[in-house]
């Protein structure tokens, strides 16, 4: 292998050429993409959100970790409702 082969590998991005047939310059596929990562990204905030507060009690509920677990807990509650409030707005705004 030479180094010019290395080379015309390296720079082999800038000689592809745009082509007619390849992806619209339309970006409403995009926008779809956007849309559905947008809620799954507020869901998984949501579960987060649940799994800190469930630890958070289970901790302060028995005694183990109470500072922490009560932090938890709050913080929990605090990620849990700003991703409902978030993805009810969004299922408000789609009717």
């Amino acid at each position: 292998m030479s180094i010019n082969h290395l080379i015309q590998l390296l720079s082999h991005d800038s000689q592809l050429l745009e082509g007619g047939e390849g992806i619209s310059g339309d970006d409403s596929s995009n926008k779809y993409l956007k849309n559905i990562f947008q809620n799954w990204r507020l869901i998984g905030a949501a579960i987060l959100g649940w799994f800190l507060m469930s630890w958070g009690w289970l901790n302060a509920r028995t005694e183990r970790r109470v500072n922490l677990g009560l932090a938890a807990w709050l913080i929990g509650l605090g990620v849990w409702m700003y991703s409902g409030n978030a993805l009810t707005l969004i299922w408000l705004n789609s009717l």
